[in-house]
């Protein structure tokens, strides 16, 4: 027996008062998050076009400047080129909400220069590339394109997550930064005090400054009272060791040249 088909006109249920709260949070941050640059993209007579979305022309191509890291004109007329090229279809034209979404990912990541625009540009373009493997690879029927698009898909991510990185160490100029958070220091443990110069392409430490060479309380190199610890026997009277100073003779070997032979015989 078929079930009854919903009516489209009937009326949602409210949220509830966790989806309430959720809401009100989710708006709050969507309220504080800037508006991001549009592309004003437009496919109009086999060609592609970009004109301001709004009537502030000039303030939108400083915005597409400030997406790319930029001030040069060139640069920004490059770089569109090469995106929409990646994002052009077989007949020729580029989703326009395709390209928005690729000056989405430029202006939230703020770019400072051209550099770091362009490795933005490459992560946004891999993120593509690599959702376009995903769904080759669930279309895929035979083994070998299984293969190839997990293969390619599994490269790609690989590539993202190395661009992450990059753009990491950009930023920080190149310098590793770690962070304790916390430091465990048992009885009879030192703690490292003070700057810690290591150096590079090794894991030996040439300086520590601060430090102390040796523990001045002698509490500090006591044991703790705990599990009894593994140690050396106690000491006890060795075994004597034979030596040459008493010799004796063996005695002769009893010789019996027969077998149930009496004394006698």
């Amino acid at each position: 027996m078929k079930k009854p088909a919903p009516n489209p006109a009937a009326p949602l249920p409210p949220p509830s008062d966790a989806e309430r709260k959720a809401i009100a949070i989710a708006r709050e941050k969507h309220n504080a998050r800037s508006a991001r640059v549009k592309s004003g993209l437009l496919n109009k007579n086999g060609g592609r076009v970009m004109n301001n979305p709004h009537s502030d022309g000039t303030g939108w191509e400083v915005r597409l400047q400030n997406a790319l890291g930029t001030r040069s004109t060139d640069f920004v007329d490059a770089e569109v080129t090469r995106i929409t090229g990646v994002l052009q279809k077989s007949d020729g034209t580029v989703e326009p909400t395709e390209l928005d979404a690729m000056f989405a990912v430029l202006d939230g990541a703020e770019p400072q220069n051209e550099i770091e625009a362009m490795l933005v540009t490459q992560m946004a373009v891999t993120h593509v590339l690599a959702m376009r493997s995903a769904r080759n690879w669930m279309r895929s029927k035979e083994i070998v394109q299984q293969d190839s698009n997990g293969l390619a898909l599994h490269r790609l991510s690989r590539t993202f997550t190395s661009q992450i990185d990059a753009l990491a160490k950009l930023r920080r100029g190149g310098e590793q930064k770690v962070t304790v958070e916390h430091v465990h220091v048992y009885p009879g443990g030192q703690a490292i005090v003070g700057n810690v110069t290591q150096s590079p392409g090794s894991g030996g430490i040439l300086e520590n400054t601060g430090q102390p060479h040796a523990a001045n309380d002698p509490r500090a190199l006591a044991l703790a009272a705990g599990a009894p610890m593994l140690c050396q026997d106690a000491e006890r009277q060795a075994l004597p060791v034979p030596d040459s100073s008493r010799q004796e003779a063996l005695p002769d070997a009893r010789r019996r040249t027969g077998v149930g032979r009496t004394e006698g015989e």
